[in-house]
Formats: C-alpha cells, sequence, structure tokens
C-alpha cells in the first residue's frame, strides 16, 4: 500500500514539473507569450498599416494587425515582390539574415529589379527588415 502511494506521489511531482517547468510548460509558454507581445509591438511600430510582411513563423501574432506573406525563402514570394513593391510597402521580419544571405538576395535574387533589404530593428535573433525597389 505505501509502495502504491509513493509511485502515485512520484508520478504526480514528475507531473507537476513537465506541466509548470517543462519545454511546453507554464512559464516557458509565458516567457514565449511576453517575447511575441514585445516583437509584435516593436513590428507594429515600425511598419504602415497597409503594407505587407513576409514572415517565417510569426504569422501567428502579426496577422491580422497586419497582412502576411510566408515564408521568405519561396520562389513564388520572390516573383510576387516586384509586382506587390509597386503597389505597397514590403518588410521582412524573421531571422536576423547573415550578411552574405542578404547580398546573396541583393544581388542574384532580386538583381534585375534592384531590389534592397533594409536592416530596421533587432528583437533578439529576429530582424524586421524594410524591403525598397530603387
Amino acid at each position: 500500500m505505501v509502495k502504491t502511494w509513493l509511485i502515485i506521489f512520484l508520478v504526480f511531482l514528475f507531473s507537476v514539473r513537465l506541466v509548470i517547468w517543462g519545454n511546453d510548460g507554464f512559464i516557458q509558454t509565458h516567457d514565449n507569450l511576453e517575447s511575441f507581445t514585445e516583437k509584435k509591438q516593436i513590428v507594429l511600430e515600425q511598419t504602415p498599416p497597409d503594407c505587407i510582411i513576409i514572415v517565417d513563423m510569426a504569422d501567428k501574432y502579426i496577422f491580422p494587425d497586419r497582412s502576411v506573406i510566408t515564408p521568405l525563402r519561396d520562389e513564388n514570394v520572390y516573383q510576387a515582390i516586384p509586382e506587390i513593391l509597386d503597389q505597397t510597402s514590403m518588410f521582412y521580419f524573421g531571422i536576423t539574415l547573415p550578411k552574405t544571405d542578404i547580398e546573396h538576395l541583393q544581388s542574384v535574387v532580386f538583381a534585375e529589379n534592384d531590389i534592397q533589404f533594409r536592416k530596421i530593428a533587432t528583437v533578439g535573433d529576429e530582424s524586421l527588415y524594410a524591403i525598397i525597389k530603387n
């Protein structure tokens, strides 16, 4: 009988530990929500309401406050960017791009359209870039 109660108690303790401190526990979820709120606030402050933002995973907290397209690294998105830039302003919000990736996008992918990426803000490991057609 004592053994059964001990096992139940240990299972309960491990469950509480997972629910509160686990990878998807209350504390991690709370921290993620605070981070998303901070990122969303910065993106909304730095972008006009009628713009389109290319995102990788931030669509879940930026939409519906801004129109979003996902993901950046997609041939269809690459083809749409010059046409969209003729209509409205565009931004990219996602992982901070290494200099080599920005150079590749500007000199290879968008070379004929003379499209540039300009970093506006960085939050943690993510950055907001203005996509500009010169």
